[in-house]
C-alpha cells in the first residue's frame, strides 16, 4: 500500500528520543526517505537503525542546530543523500527546569533561545531555499501549548517556544504563496524523556500541566481533569494531518 509520503524527503530534528523520534518514525513508515538529526549521535543511530530494521529508507546526520554552519551542513548533505528536501520537522530540544527569572543566568537564558527559538531559524533559513527550488515543501514546528498561559517551570523555554509560534505565523506568511507551508503543532504535556527530567514522576507532571497562569481559572490547554499527561498519538495525528494538505 502507498504511503502518504512515498518520493518525499524529509528532515527532523531532535530524532534521538521523544516526539521527535515518534514523529520521524512516523513519516518513515508513511512512506518518506528521513534524514534523522540530533547532537546525541548514539539515540539518532538507533531512531535510524529501528527505521532501516523494518525495511524503511532513514540516515542519521550529526547536527546542532543551534550553529549556522552545522544546520547549512545538514540541508547540503540532505541534498547530497536524496537530492531535495519536501518536510521539516523542528523539534530539536530538552526541557530544563530553570528559577524565577531574577535568578535565571544569561547562559540559561541564552542556551534555550539558542536551541529552541535560533535552531528553528537556522533550519527554516537554509531548508526553505531548498524546498523554493522544488516548487513546494512543508515545515512544522513543535512548540508547547502551556507556554502561551505562562507556564513557569522553564521562563527560558516558554518564551523560546512562544518565540517560536511567531516565527511560524511570520514564515506561513512570508512563503504560502511560494508553495512553502508553515506550520505549528502545540501539544500539552507529554509524557517524554524530556519532561521525565523536569518531574521525577507522573504525578509530578500532573502538577506542571495543572499549573494555571497568573489571573486565569483555565486548566493548560489539552490537559483533561482525569488524565493530565497526553501521549504521543494526539501529536502525530496533528502531524500527519497537516501532511495531508
Amino acid at each position: 500500500m502507498a504511503g502518504l509520503l512515498d518520493g518525499k524527503v524529509a528532515v527532523v530534528t531532535g530524532a534521538s528520543s521523544g516526539i521527535s523520534k515518534e514523529t520521524a518514525l512516523l513519516l518513515a513508515r508513511e512512506g518518506a526517505r528521513v534524514v534523522m538529526a540530533d547532537v546525541d549521535r548514539q539515540g539518532g543511530e538507533e531512531t535510524a537503525r529501528t527505521a532501516t530494521q523494518k525495511g524503511e529508507e532513514a540516515v542519521f546526520l550529526h547536527a546542532d542546530v543551534s550553529q549556522a554552519q552545522q544546520v547549512k551542513r545538514l540541508m547540503a548533505e540532505t541534498l547530497d543523500t536524496f537530492g531535495k528536501l519536501d518536510v521539516l520537522v523542528n523539534g530539536a530540544g530538552r526541557q530544563v527546569e530553570t528559577p524565577l527569572l531574577a535568578e535565571v543566568s544569561e547562559e540559561e537564558w541564552d542556551d534555550a533561545l539558542g536551541l529552541y527559538l535560533r535552531g528553528s531559524f537556522l533550519c527554516c533559513k537554509f531548508a526553505i531555499p531548498v524546498m523554493l527550488r522544488g516548487g513546494r515543501g512543508s515545515i512544522i514546528n513543535i512548540s508547547l501549548a502551556i507556554v502561551l498561559r505562562g507556564s513557569t517551570f522553564s521562563l527560558p523555554y516558554s518564551v523560546a517556544k512562544a518565540g517560536v509560534v511567531q516565527l511560524t505565523k511570520g514564515a506561513s506568511s512570508q512563503y504560502c504563496s511560494q508553495g512553502i507551508r508553515v506550520n505549528c503543532v502545540m501539544p500539552g504535556v507529554v509524557d517524554t524523556p524530556g519532561s521525565r527530567r523536569v518531574s521525577s514522576s507522573a504525578s509530578d507532571r500532573g502538577q506542571i500541566c495543572r499549573r494555571r497562569a497568573c489571573g486565569t481559572n483555565r486548566r493548560a490547554p489539552g490537559c483533561s481533569q482525569d488524565d493530565p499527561i497526553l501521549s504521543f498519538r494526539g501529536v502525530l495525528v496533528r502531524v500527519r494531518l497537516l501532511l495531508c494538505h
